[in-house]
C-alpha cells in the first residue's frame, strides 16, 4: 500500500467511507412534500446519520443552477448555486414565507411522485418563468422578503453578501445575476440570440444604469437573483457548518467545462473561451466513441483558449471558490489537463454526433501548480502539502501518434485518432511539455501516462470504479489497489450495480452458450466472491479450478475451462434477484476492504435499487436523467444504517 504523502492530512482521518448522494435526492420530511430533495432539514438528517454510521464522507454532484436537460453539469454559472435546492421549509422557518404560501405549495407538491424530480414543474412552480409567476414559492418569498425594512438583520446580511460577492471571482454574482435577468427578459433564449445591448456584455455595462432606469422590472430580476444567491449560501453554509460539527467532510465536484449558454461565457467570451468575433465557438468539447456510445458523447461545451492567462486565472479563482463550500472537490474529466477531444462546429451540424474530431494537448501541471500557489498563500494548505483534489481519471486512454500513419498496422481503425497541428508539431519537436511520455522512435504519445505525471506530481487520490474492473478494464485484487484512490461500487454515470450485476451476468451466460462448450470463466457473481478471498486462498482456488501455471492470481477472467476432475461443469443458469443482491453486498465490501483511502458507494447501491433508479446515462439526451429521489421510507430502513455501521466497523473504516 503506497502511503508516501498519504491524502490523510486532507480527510483527517487515515481511511473512511463515502457516500454519493446528490441533494436533490434527499427524500421529503415526514408528513411534507417539496418535490425535489433541498438543503433543509433532510439534509441535516443525512449527515447525522452519516454520524450515526461512522461514515466520513458526504459526496455531491455539481451544486450549479441547472440548465440543459437538467444535467448538473451544465449549468447557467460556475459559482453560482441551483435555486432549485433552496429549502422552502428553512424559508418559512426564516420568515420569508406565509404558513399559507408554505402549506399551498406542499399541498401542490403532493401530486409529484415521491420518488422522482418533475423538473419542469419546479421551474413553474417553485421558481417561476419571470416576474409574472406570482404563485411560485421564491417569488413570494423574495416578495415578503423585499418588504423587510432596511435596517432588518436579513436585509442587511444580504447586502454583505451582495457587496462580498462583487470582490470574487471576478464579480461573478452580478454576472450571474444580470445574465439571468436579461434571460428572463428575453423569453429564456441562449444569449447569443438576444438583441443588443443585453448581448454584448461591454455594451450593456456601459449603457446599464440608464436600462435599468427605465425598466424597474429588470432592476428587480437583478435583486431577485441575486437573492437567490443569498439564500443559497445562506442555507449551504449552515450544512457546511454542522457538517464539520459532526466531524464529517464534503466532497464536491468541479465540472472541467461549463454551459455555452452560461453567465460565465457571456461575461468572459473572449478572454477565458475559445469563440469567434461573433461571440460562437467554432469547436466544442465531447468524448470519442467509448463504452458508453458508439457515436462519442457530444457535449457541446464551448473550449477554454488556453492561450490566454485570463483561463488559468478563471480556472484558480473557480477552485478556490468552491473550496470554501467543500472540504474536498472532485476535478471532472481530469484527463483534460493532458489532452482533451475537440469536435468541429461544422461536423456537429452535419452528423450532430463526436464520432469524429481530434486531440488537443491541454493546459497541463500549470493549472494545479497555479491552484497550490492560491492555496499556499491563503494559508488553506501547507506549503508543499496535498491539495484537496481528487482526479477523475476515467475514460479514453488511446495512444496518439503524429499523423493517422504514424500508428501500428494492428490498431483499429475508429482508434486511430487525428490531432491538432499545434500538438503534433510539439510531437514531432519533442516539446518539453510531451517529453516525460514520448516515445521518440515512434513518435508514440502515451495519454494514459501523460495524465498520471499529474496524479504523480501532485500527489493526487484517483478515482477507481469496481464495475468497470470487473468488466476488465484496469483491473486489480482489492490488494493491489492504492491508497491514494477513492474506490466506488460505481458512479452517477453507471448503473446501479444491481441492474449492472443482471444485465453482465445475462450477457456473459449468452456469450458461454453461443460457444456451445461445456466450459466457461468464473461468472461476475464468483469473480466478486474471489476478490473478497486473501491472496493465497484465492490462488488456491483458481488454481482448483484450473491447474495450468499460465493462470496466475494478477487475472481476474481465466480462460473458458472444464471442472477440476475434468467433467464438463454444469450450464450457469440466469441470474435471480437474490443472486443480485448476494453480489451486490459482496461488491460493497469488495470497495470497503481495499486500501484506498476512501472507499464508496452511490445511495441506490446502498438501498439495493434496479436499474429503474439510475441517475444518469451519458450519451443519452433523450432519457430523463437525474430525476431519481430516495423516499422517506426508504432512508428510513433500519437495514440501510446497519449496512453501512457494518462495513465501516468490519474494514476499520469507521470515523
Amino acid at each position: 500500500m503506497d502511503r508516501p504523502n498519504g491524502f490523510e492530512e486532507v480527510l483527517g482521518h487515515e481511511r473512511g467511507g463515502l457516500v454519493l448522494l446528490h441533494p436533490t435526492s434527499l427524500p421529503d420530511p415526514p408528513g411534507r412534500a417539496y418535490g425535489v430533495g433541498e438543503l433543509g432539514s433532510q439534509a441535516f438528517r443525512f449527515l447525522e446519520f452519516l454520524a450515526e454510521t461512522g461514515t466520513l464522507a458526504w459526496q455531491t454532484l455539481p451544486l450549479g443552477h441547472t440548465g440543459f436537460k437538467d444535467s448538473p453539469y451544465q449549468t447557467f454559472s460556475r459559482f453560482a448555486g441551483s435555486p432549485l435546492l433552496i429549502s422552502v421549509e428553512r424559508l418559512f422557518e426564516a420568515g420569508d414565507l406565509t404558513p399559507e404560501q408554505h402549506d399551498a405549495y406542499c399541498e401542490r407538491a403532493r401530486a409529484l411522485p415521491a420518488d422522482r424530480v418533475d423538473y419542469g414543474w419546479l421551474f413553474e412552480h417553485k421558481l417561476g418563468s419571470g416576474p409574472e409567476a406570482q404563485d411560485a414559492v421564491l417569488r413570494q418569498a423574495f416578495d415578503n422578503f423585499s418588504c423587510r425594512a432596511p435596517e432588518d438583520p436579513r436585509v442587511q446580511a444580504f447586502e454583505v453578501f451582495r457587496q462580498a460577492q462583487t470582490q470574487r471571482a471576478g464579480g461573478w454574482l452580478a454576472d450571474y445575476s444580470e445574465f439571468m435577468a436579461l434571460k428572463e427578459r428575453h423569453g429564456q433564449r441562449c444569449w447569443s440570440d438576444w438583441p443588443t445591448p443585453g448581448r454584448n456584455v461591454h455594451e450593456w455595462r456601459h449603457e446599464r444604469e440608464t436600462l435599468l432606469a427605465q425598466n424597474p422590472d429588470l432592476a428587480r430580476g437583478i435583486r431577485f437573483f441575486a437573492w437567490l444567491q443569498f439564500v443559497f449560501f445562506e442555507q449551504w453554509n449552515a450544512i457546511r457548518d454542522f457538517a464539520r460539527q459532526k466531524g464529517r467532510i464534503l466532497v464536491g465536484d468541479a465540472p472541467w467545462y461549463v454551459g455555452y449558454d452560461s453567465a460565465d461565457v457571456w461575461a468572459r467570451r473572449h478572454a477565458v473561451f475559445d469563440l469567434d468575433c461573433t461571440g460562437h465557438p467554432l469547436r466544442v468539447a465531447g468524448v470519442p466513441p467509448d463504452a458508453f456510445s458508439a457515436t462519442g458523447q457530444l457535449w457541446g461545451n464551448p473550449l477554454y483558449n488556453w492561450h490566454s492567462p485570463d483561463a488559468q486565472q478563471w480556472w484558480v479563482e473557480a477552485v478556490d471558490f468552491m473550496l470554501d463550500m467543500v472540504d474536498v472537490l472532485r476535478l471532472d474529466h481530469f484527463r483534460a489537463l493532458d489532452t482533451y477531444w475537440v469536435v468541429s462546429r461544422r461536423w456537429v451540424a452535419r452528423k450532430g454526433t463526436a464520432e469524429k474530431g481530434y486531440w488537443q494537448k491541454g493546459p497541463g501541471g500549470r493549472v494545479l501548480k497555479a491552484i497550490q500557489q492560491r492555496l499556499e498563500e491563503k494559508g488553506r494548505i501547507v506549503p508543499g502539502g496535498n491539495l484537496p483534489l481528487v482526479a477523475e481519471d476515467l475514460g479514453c486512454f488511446d495512444s496518439v501518434f503524429p499523423s493517422i500513419r504514424d500508428y501500428p498496422e494492428h490498431t483499429a481503425r475508429h482508434q486511430r485518432y487525428s490531432i491538432s497541428r499545434e500538438f503534433r508539431r510539439m510531437l514531432r519537436e519533442g516539446h518539453a511539455d510531451v517529453l516525460p511520455v514520448l516515445d521518440r522512435e515512434t513518435g508514440r504519445y502515451c495519454t494514459r501516462k501523460g495524465t498520471d505525471v499529474h496524479l504523480e506530481d501532485f500527489r493526487l487520490p484517483r478515482m477507481i470504479v469496481l464495475q468497470f474492473g470487473f468488466e476488465g478494464c484496469r483491473f486489480l485484487w482489492p490488494e493491489e489497489m492504492p491508497y491514494r484512490a477513492i474506490t466506488y461500487t460505481a458512479t452517477h454515470d453507471n448503473d446501479t450495480s444491481i441492474g449492472w450485476f443482471l444485465n453482465l451476468t445475462e450477457r456473459e451466460i449468452g456469450w458461454f452458450r453461443g460457444q456451445k462448450k461445456h466450459e466457461h470463466p468464473p461468472l461476475l457473481a464468483e469473480r466478486i466472491r474471489l476478490a473478497l478471498l486473501s491472496r493465497e486462498e484465492r490462488d488456491s482456488v483458481l488454481a482448483a479450478r484450473h491447474p495450468h501455471p499460465h493462470h496466475s492470481h494478477h487475472h481476474p477472467h481465466p480462460h473458458p475451462h472444464e471442472g477440476s476432475e475434468g467433467h464438463p461443469e454444469p450450464e450457469p443458469q440466469p441470474p435471480t434477484c437474490e443472486n443480485a443482491v448476494e453480489a451486490v453486498l459482496n461488491l460493497l465490501r469488495v470497495a470497503w476492504k481495499t486500501p484506498s483511502c476512501l472507499a464508496g458507494a452511490q445511495m441506490q447501491d446502498l438501498l439495493l435499487l434496479d436499474t429503474t433508479a439510475r441517475m444518469n446515462l451519458p450519451g443519452d439526451a433523450h432519457g430523463q436523467w437525474w430525476a431519481w429521489r430516495m423516499t422517506h421510507e426508504q432512508a428510513a430502513q433500519p437495514e440501510l444504517a446497519e449496512r453501512l455501521k457494518r462495513l465501516n466497523e468490519e474494514f476499520k473504516r469507521w470515523t
